[in-house]
């Protein structure tokens, strides 16, 4: 590279005061022109720089946490360390799971944990094959049966629910619903790519073999005017409505007014409890007995339910990268 011309150069050139005026004011636009190139060189230099630090912040730091259970004793989730945790509240310890280091916990149910360990960029023909361990500890396996167009979503007992990429005209999406002991899977689907009927009971032996809905006065298929299926279980059933507004149905029973949420989906319900997070509060409610508790839990905050209350996460981070987790355990 060139630099600006030096002012003894200009000098030798000139014969004139005037010619010596010129050069010298040519010379100061020459390094005026320099360090102006100088600086936006430095410029892109730090900016390129601050761009690669975010990048490195963002390729080490974990994949994105966020607790997960069976909603009665056990809870997911993956430490800060990339490894993935599960928490007995009943025994009150917290096991690790084993070979899964970078996986994050899907879903918690029949004494198992779902793992997914794709990266949050992978697209649906970069997954890597999820895999499946025991809530009590020991060495995670590969689930077999799974594909890369298959998104995994929940786990029972007997089998793990997946929900299929969209394609074709018209978009063809679906459930697939994969036996854990031997890979066998079976496809459910649907016609607007988002499906809300679950065809299978994952705590059942048996393919086919519907999950049990409540009698509520409206059926899964047929919600109420205006009303989204967001949870069920055997004894209660959540919807939202306008406004992401909560109600619960249950068999027998009036329709109870939870509250609101930001959106759709975002309510957990669990044996005993629902609970939802918002405003950087967790919201819980006892679905037979009554009652209302709402824990302040932060910015990066995290609940789901288990027996007789829920358990709360919080994040606690340090330039920007969460550094641990502050668990916590809260009873009615």
């Amino acid at each position: 590279m060139h630099g600006a011309p030096g002012a003894a150069e200009y000098f030798q050139r000139s014969r004139s005061y005037a010619d010596i005026s010129e050069a010298a004011h040519d010379w100061r636009n020459a390094n005026v022109r320099g360090l102006l190139i100088a600086a936006l060189a430095f410029l892109a230099v730090g900016l390129g720089a601050t761009a690669d630090r975010a990048e490195a912040r963002k390729a080490n730091a974990p994949l994105y946490w966020e607790l997960v259970g069976d909603g009665s004793r056990f809870v997911a989730y993956q430490a800060p360390s990339g490894v993935p945790l599960v928490l007995d509240t009943r025994a009150r310890r917290v096991r690790k799971v084993g070979g899964a280091k970078g996986c994050v916990p899907v879903d918690a149910g029949g004494e198992r944990v779902l793992l997914d360990c794709s990266s949050r960029s992978s697209t649906a023909f970069e997954r890597k094959r999820p895999r499946v361990a025991s809530v009590f500890g020991g060495s995670s396996h590969a689930l077999r049966g799974a594909r890369p167009a298959f998104q995994v979503r929940e786990i029972g007992r007997y089998w793990v629910r997946s929900t299929l990429t969209c394609s074709g005209m018209p978009c063809q999406g679906g459930n697939v619903f994969i036996r854990i002991s031997s890979g066998r899977h079976f496809e459910r689907r649907t016609g607007d790519g988002n499906p809300t009927a679950f065809e299978q009971d994952l705590n059942s032996k048996r393919a086919g073999k519907p999950a049990p809905f409540p009698e509520v006065g409206f059926s899964l298929m047929h919600p109420p005017a205006q009303a989204t299926i967001d949870s069920y279980t055997a004894h209660a059933v959540i919807t939202s409505g306008p406004g992401y507004r909560f109600q619960l149905w249950r068999p027998g029973g009036k329709v109870r007014s939870l509250g609101s949420s930001k959106w759709a989906g975002s309510i957990h319900v669990g044996s005993r409890t629902a609970v939802w997070a918002k405003a950087r509060k967790a919201h819980l409610i006892r679905l037979r007995a009554g009652g209302r508790r709402s824990p302040w839990i932060g910015r990066y905050g995290s609940v789901v339910p288990i027996c007789r209350g829920a358990v709360i996460a919080q994040s606690v981070k340090r330039n920007g990268k969460t550094v641990r987790l502050r668990i916590k355990t809260i009873k009615f």
